[in-house]
């Protein structure tokens, strides 16, 4: 059965927490409660009928914070600071003002503050103007976003999609008539993590060319190559994502770098890269990440420490930013190769094989696959593939004929699906689009 707003908002009283956690005692903002039924249900359904609407023809897309100005100091601004401007007269909050107003909250720098008036209605008091830091939460990156309250937000991000978040936490989501909820976060997978463990890797040649010249692996941790890596999957599935038209993404082994690249039965790459280290720049942009972080933080931690992902978020380099931008840079223009009909093809070694690629072979012969319930896809539910696409089906047949593989595909609504072969069997995990992708 489909699910509503109001199975929602039943689900979110389930797992809103009894006990508010007060921030104050850290300087920052006091916990604000979920309204009492039946409010905040009236207001998701408000939000549910505003999700369905247009404006200029562009889908209502709205932040909307449930807490009163009070709660925000009028001398901060972004990218440091919450921002509060409050309307001289309240508006209502009903779907004709939202719909009017959305145009000028950009929901990536401003959400709509909502509070009850003492007739029980919910009004529009006014704006909060957050910046886009808080994006770092969900598209990956190291740049330290304001800190944020612990109030009820709403997301309306298309038709009959909803989010409810406590502050920057997101509790579940409502799309295409399912639930999602943060329980199936592949970013926090320990498989996953294993599958981008750098000492797992076969690496190129050029690798270890370059690593002769570095010391950065006697001085940092080790885990931080690979949560430097999931970053930049963040990076390139956000950036996909915002597309709005969809995509693939396949990784591969680099042992598999050769198989593909050249005539095989299981895929054809129509813009494929030249053999030469220009290939190579996701692999060089990390190893000069690396070493730069090293080189800067190395005299400044204690002998016998390591430098972890705590140092790099942390450092003012000019160095790290510039690269930080490189590597958004690499991001948009794999999303820009994925706007092409086909997969971008990727190795675990840092290598960009090409775009366009179609895989070959029939893919009929896989006629189900297994749903993951949880990230570790301990628990799952066969699923009939007759029932998705041609590109859902072809990268499922991929991983199934390489199992060492790994399929990232995008939809057009921004909904991200990861494909592995896991346990006998093609497992897919569905990464809902608002769900903070943590990896540290």
């Amino acid at each position: 059965m489909y699910a509503y707003h109001d199975d929602l908002a039943r689900l979110i009283r389930d797992r809103w927490p009894t006990v508010a956690k007060d921030r104050m005692e850290r300087g920052q903002f006091p916990a604000v409660p979920l309204p009492a039924p039946p409010f905040f249900e009236n207001l998701l359904s408000i939000c549910y009928q505003v999700s369905m609407l247009r404006e200029e023809e562009r889908p209502v897309s709205l932040r909307i914070l449930l807490a009163g100005p009070e709660l925000f100091s009028n001398q901060e601004f972004p990218p440091m600071g919450l921002h509060r401007l409050v309307f001289t007269k309240p508006r209502p909050c009903n779907e004709t003002e939202l719909k009017k107003l959305s145009p000028a909250v950009d929901f990536s720098r401003s959400l709509v503050g909502a509070t009850l008036n003492q007739e029980g209605e919910w009004q529009i008091w006014g704006l909060v103007l957050s910046g886009t830091r808080w994006l770092q939460h969900h598209h990956g990156g190291r740049k330290v976003p304001p800190a944020f309250p612990d109030a009820p937000v709403i997301w309306i991000k298309g038709p009959g999609r909803l989010t409810v978040l406590r502050g920057t936490e997101s509790l579940a989501t409502l799309t295409e008539g399912r639930i999602i909820t943060p329980s199936i976060n592949v970013f926090e997978s320990i498989w996953l993590r294993d599958y981008f463990d750098w000492a797992q890797f076969e690496w190129p040649e050029i690798y270890i060319r370059l690593l002769e010249k570095q010391n950065w692996p006697a001085i940092t941790d080790s885990n931080l190559p690979g949560i430097i890596v999931r970053q930049a999957v963040m990076r390139i599935i956000s950036t996909m994502r915002e597309a709005r038209k969809g995509g693939t993404l396949i990784i591969v082994p680099h042992e598999h770098s050769h198989e593909f690249t050249s005539r095989n039965p299981l895929i054809n790459i129509k813009y494929q890269f030249k053999e030469d280290e220009t290939r190579y720049r996701f692999l060089r942009l990390m190893l000069e990440t690396l070493q730069t972080l090293a080189e800067e933080k190395a005299h400044k931690i204690d002998p016998g420490k390591k430098v972890t992902w705590v140092e790099y978020i942390g450092s003012d380099s000019e160095k790290l930013a510039c690269l930080e931008e490189a590597w958004f840079e690499l991001s948009h223009q794999l999303s820009d190769f994925a706007m092409v009909d086909g997969a971008v093809l990727l190795t675990r070694g840092g290598c960009m094989l090409g775009f366009g690629g179609f895989i070959l072979g029939d893919y009929d012969r896989v006629t189900t696959v297994a749903r993951a319930l949880d990230i570790e896809g301990k628990h799952r539910q066969e699923e009939l593939t007759e029932n998705v696409g041609a590109r859902h089906r072809s990268v499922y047949y991929l991983c199934h004929q390489v199992p060492e593989a790994l399929g990232i595909v995008i939809s057009q609504d921004g909904n991200a699906r990861f494909i592995k072969f896991k346990d006998g069997q093609v497992t897919y995990w569905e990464q809902a689009i608002s769900f903070a992708l943590k990896v540290s």
